[in-house]
């Protein structure tokens, strides 16, 4: 091989070792859906905590409510350690105190005649407003995880979440604009925060119609999907005509979320029943079993990003039109 040959080999091999493997290139997607759930979607950092040990590749996530707050931090490049230290400091606040302590009364069932009269009458006044709190004061709490002046151009990976159109009746997938501001209006849940109106549309929490918005990262181009579960019905009987109210919400939006789910490629479904969507002090046990139950399924899911599309994508194809 003459000088002119060598040369031009060199500058051959040179450029083939900055290339990315072959491999690195075709990867399909994957995607992270994170599910809402209030409190209980916190087992989601106890979750990527073991996706981040084990180095999982993340390329896309879309999220609930809850799960939207988590996933916006997450795609904004907050280190997960970070992220369970910000969601210790916002259960905290006092605003947020105050609803753990509201919907657990709520749920002793029994009280005194005038904490019953009490309630009576801020019940009846509230069925006159929008909301028990105003946009205002969930757009300040959640300012405390993620600062107001960001955008979707901002994250370092792809990020989305989902609310719902209650003057439409649609699922709605965010992906521009405000980050703050769209994550408030996927976590603006029905009779406790105020709606967030936005272009016409009059949006509350992504949860009412896709708590888990599996169909959504389908949508937005997702090719393997990894569902995190944070719902679970409480088992216990209701003893009050508001506590039966609310529960016959709750099994609607679980049905919904079971068959967005269930068209995962894989599911991490940490058990919550334990706890309510309003336990806020229980933030360290909540995060501790979303760890602890991936941590052993973690092999699962290595083996099953191994394989190629599996039939769930065809389904989820079929089913989109049905979705969005």
């Amino acid at each position: 091989m003459n000088n002119t040959n060598q040369s031009r080999w060199k500058k051959i091999k040179s450029k083939i070792k900055k290339l990315k493997p072959i491999r690195a290139l075709t990867r399909r997607k994957t995607a992270l859906v994170l599910s809402g759930g209030g409190a209980r979607s916190f087992c989601q950092v106890g979750v990527l905590k073991v996706l981040e040990r084990e180095k999982i590749p993340v390329d896309l996530i879309v999220g609930c409510s809850m799960g939207a707050v988590i996933g916006a931090l997450f795609c904004l490049g907050v280190p997960v350690r970070e992220i369970e230290q910000k969601v210790f400091n916002f259960c905290q606040l006092k605003q947020v105190k105050e609803i753990e302590k509201q919907f657990a009364s709520e749920a002793m069932g029994i009280r005194k005649i005038g904490e019953f009269m009490r309630d009576i009458s801020l019940y009846v006044i509230d069925l006159f407003k929008e909301g028990i709190w105003e946009e205002k004061n969930l757009m300040e709490n959640l300012s405390h995880l993620i600062p107001d002046n960001l955008t979707f151009a901002d994250v370092k990976i792809p990020f989305a979440c989902v609310a719902t159109d209650v003057k439409e009746g649609k699922r709605i997938i965010i992906q521009e604009g405000n980050l703050l501001h769209s994550v408030a209006a996927s976590s603006s849940v029905p009779g406790v925060f105020t709606p967030i109106r936005d272009d016409g549309k009059i949006l509350v929490d992504g949860g009412v119609l896709s708590r888990i918005p599996v169909i959504a990262a389908e949508k937005i181009g997702a090719g393997f999907i990894i569902a995190v579960s944070s719902g679970g019905l409480d088992k216990r009987e209701p003893a009050k005509a508001f506590e039966t109210l609310m529960k016959t919400i709750e099994i609607r939006e679980l049905e919904f979320a079971r068959i967005e789910s269930s068209l995962a490629d894989f599911l991490f479904s940490p058990s919550m029943e334990k706890w309510d969507w309003f336990s806020f002090s229980k933030i360290k046990e909540i995060i501790d079993k979303g760890e602890e139950e991936a941590a052993t399924i973690i092999s699962s899911l290595k083996k099953s990003l191994k394989k190629g599309y599996t039939d769930k994508k065809k389904l989820r194809k079929f089913l989109l039109p049905l979705f969005y």
